[in-house]
C-alpha cells in the first residue's frame, strides 16, 4: 500500500482539508484497493439510510437489552 493509502479513513470520513481530499480523489484513479474500499463503504452507508433496512432481521433479544 502507497502513503496515500494511509488517509483512506480520513477521506471516508470527510476528515481532509480540501487539498488533501483532492489529492485522494487522484489517488483513487491509480489505486484499485482503495477504490473498492469506498465503493463499499458507500455502498453500505446507503443501505444504513435506505428503507431496507428495516426488513432485515430483527436483532436477537439478548442484544436488543444491550442498546
Amino acid at each position: 500500500m502507497k502513503l496515500e493509502c494511509d488517509h483512506l479513513d480520513d477521506y471516508l470520513a470527510d476528515d481532509l482539508p480540501a487539498d488533501a481530499a483532492t489529492r485522494f480523489s487522484q489517488h483513487l484513479d491509480h489505486c484499485e484497493a482503495c477504490r473498492e474500499a469506498v465503493y463499499e463503504q458507500r455502498w453500505i452507508n446507503g443501505l444504513l439510510r435506505s428503507d431496507s433496512i428495516a426488513s432485515l432481521e430483527p436483532l436477537p433479544a439478548a442484544l436488543r437489552q444491550t442498546f
